[in-house]
């Protein structure tokens, strides 16, 4: 099941990078969705391999602040994103690499929720703080909480 959609994930991302090398406005296109939507089942699985907590977690929904070229076919995505089990919001932050010449995943750096005094930091989904919040986040300064990667970095 990875591998489906890893190509998957794959494809839409090259779209998206000539989309954005064009000049293309990405935020509301349907690849963007897609993506996002692939990309909450993709690294569900991967925080399972990993975090115990996640046997009956999985994310419901993505929602971009921010993306950005990082280099050639590499994509960061900030955001932030829904936990199924109580529907609050929690930071996120993709680095993404895609191969230019097969339908893969060179690697993916993936980091979610924040770490507070009392557990990670949730923001209730009746809350419209998260949407503020996501156009504030700054990656560097949130002591992330689960942290996955996925291939090997170039």
């Amino acid at each position: 099941m990875t591998q489906k959609i890893e190509k998957s994930l794959s494809k839409l991302i090259g779209i998206i990078i000539n989309k954005f090398e064009s000049g293309v406005d990405i935020y509301d296109s349907e690849e963007l969705r897609e993506a996002l939507s692939l990309f909450e089942t993709f690294i569900s699985l991967e925080l399972r391999k990993k975090y115990d907590d996640w046997e009956y977690e999985s994310l419901d929904g993505i929602y971009e602040g921010q993306i950005l070229m990082t280099g050639k076919n590499k994509i960061s995505i900030i955001g932030m994103c829904v936990l199924v089990s109580d529907q609050s919001y929690i930071p996120i932050y993709i680095n993404i690499e895609i191969s230019d010449s097969t339908d893969e995943i060179v690697w993916m750096d993936c980091k979610l929720a924040e770490l507070g005094q009392n557990g990670i930091i949730k923001i209730p989904y009746n809350s419209n703080r998260w949407n503020k919040q996501m156009y504030a986040l700054d990656v560097n300064t949130i002591a992330w909480y689960y942290s996955i990667s996925y291939g090997k970095e170039t």
